[in-house]
């Protein structure tokens, strides 16, 4: 098949397989109208793993029913993207911020700590509400919410991370997201300060996460976001490779300038050390030098993988891009090949083995993105060729 034949291919799977199977399935058994909110996780025969809901995945499931409306769903997308903003907006804490997650029967807050990471997904998902149902005070709780978290800013280009995981070491996962959140802002209410809120982070980015000696980006910090000096400051995760550089050419389309060649180096790193030949799959954990440190592959940096690599195939129409993003594909449906259709395993082992465990919810953000960027481009590249055709 040629390689327009393949991508439409892998998209009007993908669109099958939210559309049918997915989207369906994470509001039928994933949502708990008893307390209003979404399930962490579903065992892998559909029903739900009663475990405290993480607000971070009330966060990443109201962003997944926005996306659903934004992608033309029939289903009930707008009373689930409703419902995630009502939890999301009761999550907040009293001093700001959002409280870390409910009990597991959703009845009460179980741990009101705040959190760098859940507040992003929180400040992420209520822009993408906003947007998707037209509400002007989802939007500015959002942006909000931005204003609160410089209080929480640092004298060396960061934010604190909260409540919960001891610092150091640093993280740059938290601030990715945090990246991301402001971007979602920005395209919802276009005001300058915000992109220049992403801009901040992205300068952070330039200046002290990435590795220029290796093209890579280290995980853990020290308190002066230098790497760690002991194994864990050479910890790379291929698929925040991939992440960053998706958000990075989305920052540039914002009006966001620079940091290009970076995360071309960043893809290349990823991939020349991070895919396992034997599953295609993209490897949990390689050193800055590209020792593998964690052969086992997760599902959600697969779907990293093609988000970054389709958009780069759109950008360059380099076929190396194409084929990684087809790569990818495969490795997300072997995730997904379940009884139930529209769950997933979480981690695969490099003998193809896959753990048997509950499909986790937060894993559907991910996908969800990937199989739109996915269908977004097969569809402006179907219009390029309809448009080259003579009449």
């Amino acid at each position: 098949m040629t390689t327009p034949a393949l991508l439409d291919a892998c998209a009007q799977r993908a669109r099958a397989f939210l559309f049918d199977h997915a989207f369906p399935l994470w509001w039928q058994a994933g949502f708990d109208p008893g307390c209003g909110l979404f399930h962490d996780k579903l065992r892998l025969d559909g029903s739900p793993d009663l475990l405290p809901r993480r607000v971070r995945v009330q966060a990443r499931q109201t962003f997944v029913y926005a996306l659903a409306g934004d992608l033309g769903w029939s289903g009930p997308w707008r009373a689930a993207c409703e419902a995630g903003a009502a939890g999301l907006m009761r999550a907040r804490h009293p001093e700001g911020g959002f409280v870390h997650r409910y009990s597991a029967d959703g009845s009460s807050v179980a741990d009101a700590r705040r959190d760098l990471y859940d507040t992003a997904f929180a400040v992420f998902a209520l822009a993408h509400a906003g947007r998707a149902l037209d509400r002007e005070d989802l939007i500015d709780a959002a942006a909000d919410t931005l204003v609160w978290l410089e209080g929480w800013a640092d004298a060396e280009g960061g934010f604190a991370e909260g409540e919960i995981d001891p610092v150091p070491p640093r993280r740059q996962n938290p601030h990715m997201h945090l990246f991301e959140a402001a971007l979602a802002i920005h395209a919802a209410n276009g005001e300058p300060r915000v992109l220049a809120f992403a801009d901040r982070i992205a300068e952070l980015f330039g200046a002290r996460f990435f590795d220029r000696a290796h093209g890579a980006l280290p995980e853990y910090f020290d308190a002066q976001w230098t790497p760690l000096a002991d194994e864990r400051g050479q910890v790379t995760e291929p698929g925040h490779h991939f992440e960053w550089a998706w958000l990075i050419t989305r920052w540039n389309d914002a009006g966001g300038q620079g940091l290009m060649n970076e995360a071309e180096r960043l893809v290349a790193h990823a991939e020349t050390f991070g895919i396992d030949p034997n599953t295609g799959c993209t490897r949990a954990e390689v050193s800055l030098e590209g020792r593998v440190l964690n052969p086992r592959a997760r599902f959600w940096a697969n779907t990293e993988r093609l988000k970054a690599q389709i958009v780069r195939y759109a950008r360059t129409r380099d076929p190396a891009s194409a084929a990684a993003a087809v790569q990818a594909w495969h490795a997300i449906e072997a995730f997904c090949d379940v009884p139930v259709r529209g769950l997933w395993r979480d981690w695969r082992n490099p003998d193809g083995s896959f753990d048997e465990e509950s499909a986790p919810a937060s894993s559907f953000y991910h996908l969800a993105l990937a199989c739109a960027e996915l269908i977004r481009i097969n569809a402006m590249l179907l219009r390029e060729v309809r448009q080259a055709s003579p009449a």
